[in-house]
């Protein structure tokens, strides 16, 4: 079994999207078009609705959580009590919202939360592009992961990858010291890196997503080359 790896450059690609446009495909909540069959994207009313719905499983999930009193309770003012509610509008969405409840801020356990955290990224994101693109840098997307089933133990998995990464990082066999060999003129200049996991037939499927910024004269298909064997070295 291989080890996957694929990488493309980001300058073939269009912008990223929103955090439903560029997250696994999940269970269809959607209408469809009768004549056309298409899946119409669900409203912000109905999105924020199934957002808050998924969390009311989670507060049976995990009672006395943080992300259980998320949105819940009242935050705490230190020296000053309880915050008083309140509804606001935003100037910018013009969407109301409530100020003054506890805010967990988890991305992986609270959906309300993951869907702030991921947009505030999405936006970050967006901005290192663009400066990249103005510094005449290239940009590359990489995914990483291993081959897994249904049985496997999720944090077995992500021990290995987490101890995969860190060989891939450093020592003779680096992605750096591998592409200094083959490239002695191009330069790595930063990476943001994601960690992902979705949930599928082979059951838990974690893998890393990594945006490489280098010098404009390094192509994906080098970049490929030397991360496949960098890779596959690293997880044995």
């Amino acid at each position: 079994m291989s080890h996957e790896i694929t990488i493309n450059n980001r300058a073939e690609r269009g912008p990223l999207g929103i955090v439903t446009k560029t997250s696994s495909t999940p269970v269809s909540t959607g209408s469809f078009d009768p004549e056309t069959g298409e899946v119409l994207t669900p409203s912000y009313q109905t999105a924020r609705a199934n957002r808050f719905a998924l969390k009311s499983v989670v507060n049976k999930i995990l009672p006395g959580s943080r992300t259980s009193k998320c949105m819940v309770l009242r935050a705490p003012i230190p020296g000053h009590g309880l915050a008083p509610i309140e509804v606001h509008k935003g100037h910018n969405c013009q969407k109301c919202f409530y100020q003054g409840l506890m805010s967990c801020g988890s991305i992986w356990t609270c959906p309300p939360c993951a869907s702030k955290v991921s947009e505030r990224r999405r936006i970050e994101l967006t901005q290192a592009l663009e400066r990249a693109k103005q510094k005449g840098w290239a940009c590359h997307f990489v995914t990483l992961t291993v081959p897994h089933g249904a049985g496997d133990d999720l944090r077995e998995i992500l021990a290995g990858l987490s101890g995969a990464l860190k060989r891939l990082s450093s020592g003779m066999h680096s992605v750096k010291s591998q592409l200094r060999k083959l490239c002695p003129h191009s330069e790595i200049h930063g990476y943001i890196r994601a960690l992902e996991v979705t949930h599928g037939e082979n059951g838990f499927h974690p893998h890393f997503h990594i945006i490489m910024f280098t010098s404009k004269d390094l192509g994906s298909s080098v970049l490929e080359h030397v991360y496949g064997q960098s890779w596959q070295r690293a997880c044995r």
